[in-house]
């Protein structure tokens, strides 16, 4: 059987051309690994499914891209008329919004979900009948129209019984990704991917060292990003994988990043992470305002907490990238200009900075909360969760979901405009890294082409 997997994607955005969906090469290594007479593609544009013609197609997307994903499965299913699958954070959080070109979404961990949705298919002419033995799907009835959730799948165990994710040498160049866990043990209100990995599941240090020895099998790469929510969320995890990267000798052959929290910054953990040559870092600091804080990240940090990482951080050597939200409810303009003077504060001691506005991701609090404000529903136009990737190239005048009661409209776009300009001015050496990380992948290499697994 041929599966051809697909993200739904903004090809005009670089940041999003240039991040592989690493979740569709995880199921393409895991259907491969333990389903037969299996074949999967993973594509980059829905021309390649139409001229290629597997026997089922899987869709992953994001919120803000579920108009392009719904837009291609309607061609996909016109043109070939072969089942439609679809995974993602949003099908997660909206399991009884399956649009109508699908058959069927997989909700929360994939991978086996997902093998068993194919080797129903293999077996059963009328697998659609048969839908309802399969944990953890949404599936649209033939007879009634309705759509159906079954119950919630358990997830994988254990975590090691996941291969690697699949490379290959036209995705991957010297920039690669890593997810040495899944999951986060916080439970910010803005956060969704919690919907989907319902806890927080480190893999074992040498699982992860194992994976990374196979990347330096096959590449050279510059850069290795720990992709996870949290790559510190285990302390003696990363004391653990230090010791095995400097056995193996990676951490002369690269550079690590990958994204730490404020409140479990310090001095000893900084020092085993660079120990195993972790260069940069990255956290949400959010705002510069303790009550905006205590909002959005539930009582978890402080600004006192982010400053202290900052210069911990700062004095350990690891370059920092922070993110910060604006538009929260309750935001005034007091607390905004916190913000900015936090910004203004450390701005020597960064190495760049992200700025988004607040958006309600389906499955999160601020979701229920705009849904109650009668901001957001459940069948909306996805388009107004469009996000860029540097806020500079945003549009103060663009069309988004805004929540902040406290703070009229016109006077936010005011704000937009002043970081927008703090923005450009934090991250003119960074503006171009999303175009340098396309630049190191092979060209010319025939789709699917994939690197042996050991």
């Amino acid at each position: 059987m041929h599966i051809g997997l697909i993200p739904a994607v903004r090809f005009e955005e670089s940041s999003q051309r240039a991040i592989p969906v690493i979740g569709l090469y995880y199921l393409a290594s895991y259907l491969e690994e333990y389903g037969q007479d299996i074949r999967v593609t993973v594509y980059k544009k829905p021309e390649e499914i139409l001229e290629d013609k597997p026997d089922l197609a899987g869709i992953s997307s994001v919120t803000e891209n579920m108009n392009i994903a719904v837009s291609w499965a309607e061609e996909i299913k016109n043109k070939l008329n072969i089942p439609l699958v679809l995974g993602g954070n949003h099908i997660s959080a909206l399991p009884h919004t399956l649009p109508q070109p699908f058959d069927v979404g997989v909700i929360g961990e994939g991978e086996e979900t997902f093998l068993q949705l194919v080797n129903l298919l293999q077996k059963e002419s009328q697998w659609y009948r048969k839908l309802k033995k399969i944990q953890g799907i949404c599936f649209r009835d033939r007879d009634t129209g309705e759509v159906v959730k079954n119950t919630a799948r358990a997830l994988i165990h254990p975590i090691t019984k996941i291969p690697f994710p699949r490379r290959e040498p036209s995705v991957w160049g010297g920039f690669h990704y890593c997810f040495s866990s899944r999951g986060c043990p916080y439970h910010c209100t803005f956060c969704s991917p919690t919907k989907i990995w319902k806890c927080y599941r480190p893999f074992p240090a040498d699982y992860v060292a194992e994976e990374l020895s196979q990347i330096f099998r096959y590449f050279n790469p510059f850069y290795i990003h720990f992709f996870d929510d949290l790559f510190i969320g285990d302390r003696e995890r990363v004391k653990k994988l230090r010791h095995l990267i400097n056995a193996y000798g990676l951490n002369r052959r690269c550079n690590f990043g990958g994204h730490i929290r404020a409140d479990l910054m310090d001095d000893e953990l900084c020092r085993d992470l660079r120990g195993m040559n972790f260069t940069s870092g990255s956290f949400g600091a959010e705002s510069g305002s303790d009550k905006i804080l205590k909002f959005l990240k539930t009582g978890s940090t402080s600004v006192e907490m982010n400053q202290n990482a900052i210069d911990i951080c700062y004095r350990n050597g690891i370059q920092l990238n922070l993110s910060f939200i604006i538009g929260t409810p309750g935001e005034t303009e007091e607390d905004i200009k916190k913000t900015m003077d936090f910004i203004e504060l450390n701005k020597g001691k960064l190495m760049g900075m992200e700025v988004f506005i607040l958006l309600p991701y389906p499955g999160t609090p601020i979701w229920t909360l705009a849904k109650r404000k009668g901001a957001v529903s459940d069948n909306m136009n996805w388009d107004l969760f469009r996000t860029k990737a540097f806020f500079s190239e945003i549009d103060e005048d663009m069309d988004f979901v805004y929540i902040n009661d406290a703070m009229d409209r016109k006077t936010f776009g005011k704000y937009i405009k002043v970081f927008k300009e703090i923005d450009g001015e934090l991250n003119r050496n960074n503006l171009k890294i999303y175009e340098t990380i396309e630049k190191t992948i092979p060209p010319g290499t025939k789709k699917g082409n994939s690197l042996p697994p050991q």
